[in-house]
């Protein structure tokens, strides 16, 4: 199945300390918070994020995208792969720490797939209704 690579990137400084930064950015309690549009978060939460952890953010009443870390260094990177529930949205987003004068840089990179074979099959069928209603 063909798939169409994205890749994006953000920088943003906060600020307080990289150990402040650090430490709120591993509490998956909280995780929500992080996310503009997210409502709740569940899954391995209570531990705190390490590598193997596999958690959901909740973007709607049915909607959600499935987390795991899949590599960690302490205070300075987490990595994370990622799927839309609807699994047509996937990949791994990146998230560096850096110290910088007065608080800290957070460098955020995603490389995702659309799966655009599913999401025409789906919009196919929906066009297909349509069409059919309308005749």
């Amino acid at each position: 199945m063909r798939c169409i690579m994205n890749h994006i990137e953000h920088t943003i400084f906060v600020s307080e300390t990289m150990e402040i930064v650090w430490a709120n950015a591993t509490q998956l309690i909280d995780l929500a918070d992080w996310f503009p549009g997210a409502s709740a978060v569940s899954g391995d939460i209570m531990l705190g994020d390490e590598v193997g952890a596999r958690y959901s953010l909740h973007t709607g009443r049915i909607t959600r995208i499935d987390f795991e870390t899949i590599e960690m260094q302490p205070s300075h990177l987490i990595r994370r792969a990622f799927a839309h529930s609807s699994r047509l949205v996937g990949g791994e987003m990146t998230t560096a720490f850096y110290p910088a004068d007065g608080g800290t840089v957070i460098a955020l990179s995603v490389d995702y797939a659309v799966r655009p074979a599913l999401v025409e099959r789906l919009i196919g069928v929906r066009v297909q209704r349509m069409v059919e209603r309308a005749l």
